[in-house]
């Protein structure tokens, strides 16, 4: 569901959305997301004084507060 989601709300600010990578590290406690995208996106992934970013680990952490898990969001160089 996490997964689904943050490609959902990452894709549509990608460029090259093909070239977006999210991989899922799931431990007994926390779900991490690992987020990597084309070196010419990864200016729109994190936004204006990391804003985009901000909003979206949020996002993404309210969501898994839902389902009982936390969430770490990386945005991966």
């Amino acid at each position: 569901m996490l997964l689904d989601l943050i490609n959902y709300l990452v894709e549509p600010l990608l460029d090259h959305p093909e070239d977006l990578n999210v991989d899922h590290l799931d431990t007994e406690d926390v779900d991490i997301f690992l987020i990597s995208a084309a070196e010419s996106d990864r200016g729109y992934l994190l936004g204006r004084e990391g804003n985009t970013a901000d909003a979206l680990r949020a996002l993404v952490q309210r969501a898994g507060k839902i389902t009982g898990r936390d969430v770490v969001i990386d945005i991966l160089d």
